[in-house]
């Protein structure tokens, strides 16, 4: 059967009889033909389109223009009447068939390639043309085709082609020869060319950029009902909007004329939400900050700064001082897993009481998923004191659990997932660029590999703003080398800056996130315990729509299988079989 471009034709054929009969009639020639249907072209004068151009790659290419009803020529016009309505119309069948072959030759020429034999034909498919009539020179009888030629198509067109083949050698006054099969395709891909021309990284992020914010404020939505519920315990794993919603709350709370404090752990985040805060009656405070304003001193040993605060907060006076009359607490799983912990249940319990007193709202948002330590510190505090927030999350009179990623493009969630076993947590459904890991032996090899990272992300779109390089280790022990610029960009240490790429560890960035975030210095046997894996998790959930994952392979063949088999995987019998299931496992390339 006749290769057919496009496949399938318009349902109603472009509402010619004509054309659907000839359709038929070229559906059963052999597959050596390709025929286009109903091809549109755009002149220099004037725009047209040939009902079918065939191309054979032994006869060349012919323009079919097709006629259905009856057809006469009177006055040096064709005339086509409708054999149901019996109107008339003046038409010019040989000079559409010639525009066509007309553009179609030069159509090739212009792209540079071979011309075969092209030549054009009419076809009359509702008559039979009497052998004997008298035709204008325009029309000579070799290229019309009538009805009859429907039951043998390829015996007419190929008398047709004979035709043409013999006036174009006389023109050339040279025999044609049948295309080799390269310089067919290669006639056929020029006037069907196929390509697909996909999204550059920076659009695509920009379209999830937005659907962020939507599903962001999906997220928010869900604190409606809390409207007059003044505390609630809300868990969620990484990703969900928790910051966002903790935010949220913030500014309907304000809204009411009410001071809020929203406390964090992390400096990082706290210094970032609280540059882009413009209400004056939400403070944003880490425990440490919260500490320097109530005290009036910046105490350089924080533990005693935290075990300062607790001293005055106990103080009922001192608590009466302050301002707030909410308090939302973010990242709570950080303040109960400090060495500090005691201080720091006494201080975030006496904030609780403050708002109690007030008639106040009391929020607490946390991940157990983002450390590993958090059932057991759950279990180990049994005091009020150590234990305070944990036993209050435990009995919170009300508990949401947020299930929906706002955070992660599919694949980079399925990255953090699977690196915890996480389940139960739905994605948005935004696609992107698969993850990526890189295997170093020394810091040579990380250097190169954070050079073809940033200058990656600054080819899809990105500035140095929206990049983040994050160690699993410390910055004192990472192998990266600090004073180095890495894709033309110096690293920034726990700091944003202008024109810098912001270097810092995981455990810093909790709770932030970037368009682009690069995971450093992963000790390939560090995955075996569960404070490794953990890690990663949190490191990778803080990328938005590009994450890559660099490995030190420090691990022989027996570690690599031990290790592997240790995240539920299938022991392998070789290092490259280990590495190569590890990817699998983290679902990355």
């Amino acid at each position: 059967m006749a290769k057919f471009i496009p496949p399938q034709p318009p349902a109603d054929y472009n509402g010619s009889v004509g054309e659907k009969r000839v359709y038929t009639a070229l559906a059963t020639l052999d597959d050596q033909w390709t025929v286009f249907y109903s091809l549109r072209w755009i002149g220099r004068r004037k725009d047209g389109e040939s009902d079918f151009v065939l191309a054979h790659p032994e006869y060349g290419i012919m323009v079919l223009e097709v006629k259905d009803g009856e057809i006469g020529y009177r006055d040096g016009k064709w005339i086509q009447t409708n054999t149901v309505t019996r109107k008339s119309k003046d038409i010019d069948p040989f000079w559409q068939a010639q525009s066509g072959q007309r553009y179609i030759m030069d159509f090739l020429k212009t792209k540079g390639c071979l011309r075969p034999v092209t030549g054009y034909a009419v076809w009359f498919t509702s008559i039979e043309l009497p052998d004997d009539i008298s035709l204008p020179p325009e029309a000579p009888r070799e290229l019309i085709l009538d009805r009859r030629a429907l039951s043998y198509p390829q015996e007419a067109l190929e008398a047709c082609y004979r035709f043409i083949r013999e006036k174009f050698e006389a023109k050339i006054k040279a025999q044609t020869r049948p295309l080799e099969e390269r310089k067919y395709l290669e006639v056929i891909n020029t006037l069907c060319p196929c390509f697909s021309i996909t999204l550059s990284m920076k659009t695509l992020m920009d379209a999830r950029e937005q659907m962020y914010i939507r599903l962001t404020r999906q997220q928010a939505s869900l604190l409606d009902f809390l409207q007059e519920q003044k505390t609630a315990a809300i868990h969620g794993p990484a990703g969900t909007g928790k910051t966002m919603i903790a935010l949220e709350k913030a500014k309907r709370l304000s809204a009411d004329g009410r001071r809020v404090l929203l406390l964090c752990y992390n400096r990082l985040l706290r210094d970032t939400l609280a540059r882009d805060n413009a209400d004056p009656l939400i403070s944003i405070h880490s425990i440490f900050t919260l500490a320097y304003e109530i005290l009036g001193a910046k105490e350089s040993n924080l533990d005693k700064l935290v075990e300062n605060l607790k001293i005055h907060l106990d103080k009922k006076r001192n608590l009466e001082k302050l301002p707030y009359t909410d308090v939302i607490v973010d990242e709570a799983q950080d303040l109960m897993l400090l060495a500090n912990s005691h201080e720091m249940n006494s201080i975030v319990k006496r904030l609780y009481e403050l708002t109690q007193a007030r008639d106040g709202c009391f929020y607490v948002l946390y991940d157990n998923h983002q450390s590993v330590i958090f059932d057991i510190a759950k279990k180990h505090a049994k005091d009020e004191k150590a234990g305070w927030l944990s036993q209050w999350i435990d009995n919170a009179d009300c508990r949401l659990v947020l299930s929906r990623n706002c955070r992660n493009t599919e694949e980079i969630f399925d990255t953090s997932c699977s690196v915890i076993g996480l389940q139960g947590v739905s994605s948005n459904g935004v696609h992107g660029k698969k993850p990526a890991a890189s295997l170093y032996a020394d810091a040579g090899e990380l250097a190169e590999i954070c050079d073809r990272f940033v200058t990656q992300a600054l080819e899809c779109g990105l500035q140095s703003k929206d990049i983040a390089i994050l160690t699993a280790k410390t910055l004192q022990k990472t192998d990266l080398d600090l004073k180095r610029a890495y894709g033309g960009f110096e690293l920034s240490p726990d700091e944003a800056k202008e024109g810098k790429i912001l270097f810092t560890t995981v455990r810093k960035f909790k709770g932030l996130e970037a368009s682009a975030v690069l995971i450093t210095d992963v000790d390939l046997k560090s995955l075996k315990t569960s404070t490794g894996k953990s890690l990663l998790y949190v490191g990778a959930s803080r990328a938005r729509s590009l994450l890559n994952i660099a490995i030190h392979e420090n691990a022989d063949s027996k570690a690599v299988a031990e290790i592997i088999s240790s995240m539920r995987y299938n022991a392998p019998s070789s290092r490259a079989d280990g590495i190569t299931g590890l990817k699998k496992l983290l679902k990355i390339d």
